[in-house]
């Protein structure tokens, strides 16, 4: 066991072997076969100046560097930034680590930019102020011809939460009824965090995840059917699949995008998926 993987077996609940898996090898594996090649066909990765919102313990931070993309992390969490280092060492990748929230990058970069910006799975875990300044400053340092992506941040229109409660509707709920409502979640670890006596802070509760829309790009960037959005993982993949493709065709959750993309027609179908996996390019 290398010195990435003690410290992750450190941070991971004992007895959730799943989630030890996906820190190990799971995000890993996932990044450098998904992830990474839709990000690539979108902007080439190798020589590309990448700002990496929410790199937590570096996964995703070695698949982007791996491809000669220079990366600059940023996390909240001082424990999984130490992880990232120890990973990007083990895997002989090198990266620049900041433990600053994402909505203080016009602080803490001023007037640089970078070729490509990532959210990964981190818009989720944000309060509606810190989501909307963070959008806003990292667009302002997203270089002219540059992209802007987000990855794996669950859409609050979808009918089903596979991040947080994992119940149905509950991206539809506001968020007291939803605060209130998870402690009756299927997913336990979840219902009994929010059972504690005298419950948990709005702050606390947004760092477990809730849904993100258009609306949040509507707010931050203006209109969100005139952003350039030039790519979405989901369709990337299926168009690199035929059999994903024939899966998916006939599934529920296809049909669910087609109702969603009717009601909404000259919104980008990238914003109907299950998650926001979009690659925005900047003009």
């Amino acid at each position: 066991m290398n010195i990435s993987e003690r410290l992750i077996s450190e941070i991971v609940r004992p007895g959730d072997e799943i989630d030890l898996y996906e820190h190990l090898t799971g995000r890993l594996t996932d990044d450098r076969y998904s992830v990474v090649p839709w990000i690539d066909d979108a902007y080439p990765l190798d020589g590309a100046s990448i700002l990496e919102i929410g790199s937590g313990t570096g996964a995703s931070t070695v698949a982007l560097g791996e491809q000669g993309a220079l990366v600059t992390g940023v996390d909240v969490d001082a424990v999984a930034l130490k992880v990232a280092r120890a990973r990007c060492q083990a895997y002989n990748v090198k990266a620049d680590f900041h433990c600053i929230n994402g909505a203080e990058i016009r602080r803490a970069f001023c007037n640089k930019t970078f070729d490509i910006v990532v959210f990964f799975a981190v818009l989720e875990h944000m309060t509606l102020d810190e989501r909307l300044e963070a959008i806003k400053s990292t667009w302002e340092a997203t270089r002219p011809g540059g992209i802007w992506c987000v990855v794996e941040t669950p859409n609050r229109l979808w009918f089903h939460d596979g991040h947080t409660s994992f119940d149905n509707f509950y991206h539809w709920l506001p968020d007291d009824l939803a605060k209130a409502w998870g402690t009756r979640s299927r997913r336990k670890f979840f219902a009994s965090a929010l059972s504690t006596p005298g419950g948990i802070s709005t702050i606390e509760f947004a760092r477990w995840g809730r849904g993100v829309s258009f609306h949040e790009f509507d707010l931050a960037l203006g209109d969100s059917r005139k952003l350039n959005v030039i790519s979405n993982k989901h369709d990337f993949l299926r168009r690199s699949s035929p059999a994903l493709s024939l899966h998916s065709f006939a599934s529920r959750a296809r049909r669910f995008e087609r109702f969603l993309e009717a009601l909404e027609p000259e919104i980008n179908p990238g914003f109907f998926r299950q998650y926001l996996d979009l690659a925005i390019r900047k003009s």
